[in-house]
């Protein structure tokens, strides 16, 4: 809707203009910005909104599965494990560098029983 009003306000300013109007220009040029900065604002309240919302839902989840990361590594027998911003990295004296374990701690952890 704001989008739309906004194109409109956009084609009048255009006209304004052509027809040399300068004061309605500037009053509807005006209001563009307006327009625009109340839909950056609004932009952010609701990006905030979904960011609360999203740490609501997963932190229980993430405390949970972080919780198993060192059971996982004493499994694996990893000297050190990191989340690294959805990687999760282990140091192993059997790999001569750091390597990515995601997916085998995703099968390990899905195949563990519900209860724990």
């Amino acid at each position: 809707r704001l989008g739309q009003q906004s194109a409109a306000l956009a084609a009048q300013a255009d006209a304004a203009k052509k027809a040399g109007d300068t004061a309605l220009t500037t009053r509807l040029s005006d209001e563009l910005e307006r327009n625009l900065r109340d839909y950056n604002h609004k932009q952010e309240e609701v990006s905030r909104a979904v960011d609360r919302r999203r740490n609501a839902v997963l932190a229980p989840l993430t405390a949970k599965v972080t919780a198993t990361f060192p059971a996982y590594a004493a499994e694996r027998k990893f000297d050190a494990i990191a989340d690294a911003g959805g990687e999760l990295l282990f140091v192993s004296p059997s790999a001569p560098s750091t390597a990515d374990a995601t997916l085998d701690f995703i099968k390990w952890y899905n195949a563990r029983p519900a209860s724990q």
